[in-house]
Order: C-alpha cells, then structure tokens, then sequence
C-alpha cells in the first residue's frame, strides 16, 4: 500500500481511536440490554469488515474503513463476552476470565505463523506479492470469524441470569464511573492494555529490519510465541485456586516482564528482544485477567459498565502509543528502533510498583477489603 513507518501508525491506531467511541455504547448495552445479542452482533460486524478488507487490501483509505469497523465492533464484543462469562460463573471471575483470554490467544499462535508462511512465498515466487499474502490472511479470517455468529447460541437460564445481574433502577451514565477505590487499578489496566497492544503492533517491523538474514524463525513466529506464552499463562492462572497469589499477580508480573524485555531490548540482537518478548509476555499476561477479575468481584452488577472505564483509557493511550512510536521512528530511522520501544515496555515495571502501593493504600482503607500475597 505504500505507507511509511508515519503512516503505519496512523492507520493501525485508526482502531484504537475508533475504539473508543464504541466501548463505551458496548458497556451500556450490555448492561441495558444483555450481553449475549450484543455479542453476536459484534461477531458479524467483525467478520464482514475483515472480509471487506481482504478485498480492498489494495486501497489505503478502504483498507482504513474496514479497520475502523473493526475498532467499533471489536471492544464491545469483548465487553459482552467477559459480561457473559462472568454472569455464568459467579465466584470464579479471575479463573473464567483467565480462561477466556487464553482462548483467545490462539488466533494469534496461528495466524502470524500463516502470514508469515505467506510472506515467506512472496519472496520466493513473483506470482504471490505482499498484497496476496494480506489478502489470504484477511480472508481467513473472516471465514472463520463469521459462522461463529451462526453457531453461538445462548446457553439454558442465561437470559434470566442476565435479568438478576443487571443494576436495579434507572440506568446512569454514573454507572460507567468505577469506584474510587478501583479508580488507580482502572488507571494501571489501561496504560497495561495500551503497552501490550503497541508493542504487539510493532515488534514485527523492529524484527523484521534486526533479521537481516531472514532466518526461518522471522518476526511471524515471534509473535505466535508470543500468544503461546499468553495461552500457557492464562491458563495456568485459569487452574489455579481463585485466592490464591490474588494480590501478588498485580504486582510481580508486570514487574520480571517488563525488566526482561527492557534487558532484551538494550542486548540489541533480534534473538535477546525476540526471547525477552516471549519470556515477558508468559509474565505479564498474568497481570491484567487478575484486575479484571478484582474489578468483576467487586462490582459483579455494574461490570459490563466498568470494563468501558479501562477499556477507554486502553484505546486512548495506545492510540498515543502506536502513533508516537510511528512518529518518532519517522523522526529518528531504524537506528533508535529498539531505544523507542523502551518507552512502552517500561510501563510494565511502573504499573506493578503502582499497584503495589495501591493495595499498601487499601490496607489502610477500612473500607477496602484485601487479601495477604
């Protein structure tokens, strides 16, 4: 499509801008009016702009529509899936949300290892161009995506559960506010989303220029490690008893991850960035299922709502994130590449020191309850 390293950013934090206008309609209605249709209609809007996509690769502002889409539709869907899940299993919030972002970590365990395949047959052969490659994999995609919206069905009871978990009264735009006590873990969850998705963006093209070589463990299968790293953590975290470490994995994962990316990213070689990525990512995924879980246990009524809060901050910053790492690279080239990723990747360590002093401050908040590591 012909886009710089500027123009990268803008486009990919497109989603991330869009996001926002959504996540907070999404954590209305699910509240409103129930997660499970909500959930469905968030799948098809997904499927149908993944498949446009697929067919108008070729266009940049095309190709920016069907990601707008997919940033409308792609929070709200989340905000109706862990609603639903944590509707259906009261007083196993942590462990069911562990769940399911480890199942969502396998789409990408295959499909950076299949785009990479893709890519690999574009240099190889003159017939199969980068374009092609985006294309197959956009396609996909959203064949996969779309009979979801077929085969979802709601589960016996679901809808009347629903029905007793929604607040009583008339709905405010108060109950999108958290409580203040949580006020800092919402504040922590979304610079943790907004650094997780930038360097998630990123770390392809900073690989790509470091593997010189083209070896055949490319930037593809980096990232796939990375989502095999979030699928074996998360559902570790999903086995384990729900009190168990609840206050001790707000604090250290965020803090050993970050710390072993950030040496990998000063040892400068693609294998110390690409190891310290994997190696961090089995860390800190830990961190964010383990507040959502805290914030479900607390506010278990109101938290289709409350998961608009983080949820805004997450878009807004990584929407910050993706275009200022996309600026500054055009600022500064490919020489300062792995310096600029030190910018997101220590969010990591500040976000586990600060929710260490959260929790010291809610000791000495009566009002709050917690729990010894």
């Amino acid at each position: 499509m012909g886009v710089g390293d500027g123009g990268f950013g803008l486009l990919f934090g497109l989603p991330a801008a869009t996001g926002i206008f959504s996540i907070l309609l999404g954590g209305i209605l699910v509240d409103r009016r129930g997660a499970f249709s909500i959930l469905r209609l968030c799948a098809l809007g997904i499927g149908l702009s993944l498949l446009f996509m697929s067919f108008s690769a070729e266009s940049p502002f095309l190709f920016a529509f069907g990601l707008a889409v997919t940033g409308l539709c792609s929070p709200a869907l989340v905000i109706a899936l862990n609603a639903h899940l944590v509707r259906l299993f009261p007083g196993k919030h942590r462990r069911v949300l562990s769940v399911q972002m480890a199942a969502s970590s396998t789409g990408g365990l295959l499909l950076p290892v299949l785009a990479e395949t893709l890519l690999k047959w574009s240099r190889v052969s003159e017939s199969i161009s980068f374009g092609i490659a985006l294309k197959g994999v956009l396609l996909l995609s959203g064949v996969f995506v779309l009979p979801s919206v077929v085969l979802l069905r709601k589960p016996c009871g679901a809808g009347q559960e629903e029905a007793t978990r929604r607040p009583e009264g008339e709905w405010n735009w108060r109950h999108l506010l958290p409580p203040r006590s949580l006020a800092v873990l919402v504040v922590l969850m979304g610079l943790h989303g907004a650094a997780d998705t930038t360097l998630y963006t990123w770390m392809p093209r900073i690989l790509g220029a470091l593997n010189l070589s083209h070896s055949a463990f490319g930037p593809g299968f980096v990232l796939s490690g990375y989502s095999a790293a979030y699928l074996v953590s998360r559902t570790l975290l999903a086995v384990t008893k729900e009190k168990r470490g609840k206050n001790a994995s707000l604090v250290f994962p965020g803090l050993s991850g970050g710390i072993l990316l950030i040496m990998g990213l000063l040892g400068g070689s693609y294998w110390t960035i690409a190891l310290g990525y994997i190696v961090g990512a089995f860390l800190w995924s830990v961190e964010y299922p383990s507040m959502m879980g805290r914030i479900a246990q607390e506010c278990p009524a109101r938290f289709g709502a409350l998961q608009a809060a983080p949820g805004i901050l997450t878009y807004l910053f990584t929407a910050v994130g993706i275009n200022g790492v996309g600026v500054l690279l055009s600022l500064t080239g490919e020489r300062a590449m792995t310096y600029i990723l030190l910018l997101p990747s220590s969010l990591f360590p500040i976000i586990g020191i600060s929710a260490f002093f959260w929790m010291r401050g809610g000791r000495r908040n009566p009002h709050r309850t917690t729990s010894s590591f």
